[in-house]
């Protein structure tokens, strides 16, 4: 990705940021942005972690991660240009100190608060807690659109390692800002920034990691044991966050993990034989020696093949159990492209125990993850990964409004836009190459938004009604043509999601009560079209299958709507469709 590419799609996201925060200037929605791309899954705590205060003293931002036990110090600077201006040696020197100061002794302390903001202060008293009385870990980061010299850099992480605390300095330029906003966008954002994988030799001599090196690709693969305890604990360390870039979530109470928790359970000896293992990509890998074991310490780890396997070891942990682990380390290229690609091939090739569907691998597209972001702001939270309930509301960082399953809104688009007899053919063809991108033209959360509450209301009126089962795409397809007009905007379609909102449980505004009557003879006509064109006798093709696999119906319908036989429906509908849009257009300008 070339740097003006990145500056184009970084400013996107800080003008972005900007419609949810209008207060906060550049610099600090800059550095709200990094702090979510990198650190925590909330708008909310990201933007709280920031200082937001003259005399702050090189802090811009405090953010204390309960998760990784970790106190994130940052400081921000958004040059306009990618790579531009190298940051002055003072200012990076300045940063650091902040280590010794915070961790060191109570004079070092009040020197580094002296002149500080008293709300940047308070946090720090706080920062110093956790990090002197609870052992919690002490992270700076300089972050900078701009460079800075490996002179500076090294001087300046060795200053904070004279701390002799658990603390580090991680100092982030251009180049690395750039990969970040890759991960970001493809929904890998906060990542799991490094974890130590313990290898089970097995009680073996040898050292138990199998290396192999492809230099022609710049790919290093490992392959070891792991015990089920030290996956549960890299699972409880990392969190879902580890699982990212997976095409599918937790799926449950099915047969494949009843089968792996059976085997816990009453052959846990086995389990390493009857598993297909656990795969790892990740940015960087290196075999140390702790305490005396074999360790692979790994950078921007992602499990990309074996979520069912972690998961259920994490639940167990049971002793004398332990699963293959691959771990394949690759270089990011400039553009990603083949970083992209292989992870790809490496998910199709090795998902194969729990069948992939097409909705899995469009999961992590990014006009999903764009779509997932749109709508947390508007308190909705979108699904876009096969797994439970219980599994989606965990993994949702705020209360919100309404859960919404990408294949809804799959089915509400294609419904509206495309021929009926497409939704027949079931939800998941829906993300196969041929429809996902009309069934997905954009990333604007507000063009799915009205189709999908007008299929809402169109479900409402089939109620109860068995035989509206069956006729219910095409209807959708035809209210959406004549209501479409209506919702020309985002505050209008913004106020019409509100109105259907208020009246998901029971009916109360006469907006909806209108619509609702104007679905109503669409409906009787879709049925009186099936009678038409059903046939007679034995030829007659009943209602169930009628509507499945008969493309162009709509097309057919469409003149029938129109027909002198219809004239009656068609008369109810327009008397309380002009209702509609006269009650709707009163409630807007209220």
């Amino acid at each position: 990705m070339s740097d003006a590419k990145t500056e184009k799609l970084l400013k996107d996201q800080v003008t972005s940021i900007y419609e949810q925060f209008p207060t906060l200037p550049d610099d600090d929605l800059f550095l709200l942005w990094c702090m979510r791309a990198l650190f925590t899954d909330s708008d909310q705590q990201a933007a709280d972690s920031l200082s937001g205060q003259k005399n702050d003293k090189n802090i811009d931002a405090v953010l204390v991660d309960q998760i990784t036990r970790t106190v994130v110090i940052a400081q921000g600077k958004y040059r306009k240009n990618i790579n531009g201006k190298t940051e002055k040696r003072n200012d990076v020197m300045s940063f650091a100190a902040v280590a010794s100061g915070l961790v060191g002794s109570a004079s070092a302390f009040a020197d580094l608060c002296a002149g500080m903001a008293p709300a940047v202060h308070q946090r720090m008293i706080n920062a110093r807690a956790q990090v002197r009385t609870h052992n919690y870990r002490l992270h700076l980061v300089y972050l900078t659109t701009g460079k800075c010299s490996e002179q500076v850099a090294r001087a300046a992480r060795s200053l904070v390692r004279q701390t002799k605390e658990n603390a580090s300095l991680e100092i982030i330029t251009g180049t690395r800002i750039a990969r970040i906003l890759r991960d970001y966008l493809d929904g890998a954002a906060p990542p799991v920034h490094e974890v130590a994988l313990e290898v089970d030799s097995g009680g073996s001599h040898s050292e138990g990691i199998f290396c192999r090196q492809d230099s022609k690709l710049g790919i290093s693969c490992y392959l070891f044991s792991m015990s089920a305890k030290a996956i549960g604990d890299l699972i409880n360390q990392a969190g879902v966050r580890i699982f990212a870039r997976n095409v599918r979530g937790f799926l449950g109470d099915n047969e494949i993990n009843r089968g792996m928790e059976f085997t816990l359970k009453g052959e846990p000896e086995f389990f390493w034989y009857f598993n297909n293992g656990i795969t790892i990509i990740c940015d960087d890998a290196e075999e140390i020696a702790r305490y005396g074991n074999r360790v692979l310490q790994v950078t921007n780890p992602q499990i990309i093949n074996g979520q069912q396997t972690s998961r259920i070891l994490a639940k167990h942990k049971s002793a004398g159990a332990s699963v293959l682990v691959k771990v394949i380390s690759m270089p990011r290229d400039e553009d990603s492209r083949q970083f992209d690609k292989m992870t790809t091939s490496i998910v199709r090739a090795t998902n194969w125990q729990n069948a992939i569907k097409p909705s899995d691998l469009m999961s992590n597209d990014r006009r999903q993850i764009e779509i997932e972001r749109h709508l947390r702001q508007l308190q909705y939270a979108y699904i876009r990964k096969r797994q439970t309930k219980s599994e989606a509301r965990r993994s949702v960082a705020f209360k919100p409004i309404k859960f919404i399953d990408k294949t809804e809104f799959a089915q509400a688009s294609a419904g509206s836009d495309l021929d009926p007899a497409v939704v027949r053919e079931g939800k998941d063809g829906l993300f196969r190459e041929q429809y996902y991108d009309r069934v997905f033209p954009s990333s604007d959360p507000y063009f799915y938004l009205g189709r999908y509450w007008t299929l809402r209301q169109v479900n409402h009126v089939a109620r109860g009604r068995s035989e509206r089962a069956f006729t219910k795409w095409l209807v959708l397809n035809a209210a959406w043509s004549h209501l479409k007009p209506i919702f020309a905007g985002k505050l209008v379609i913004d106020h019409f999601r509100k109105l259907c909102e208020r009246n998901e449980v029971s009916l109360k505004d006469p907006e909806i009560k209108s619509l609702r009557a104007c679905i109503a003879p669409i409906f009787d006509s879709a049925y009186a079209f099936y009678k038409r064109e059903a046939g007679v006798g034995n030829a007659r093709i009943e209602l169930v299958t009628f509507f499945k696999g008969r493309f162009g119906l709509h097309s057919k319908f469409a003149s029938f709507w129109k027909s002198a036989a219809n004239s009656n429906r068609r008369a109810r509908f327009n008397k309380n469709r002009n209702q509609f849009a006269r009650r709707f257009k009163q409630s807007l300008a209220a």
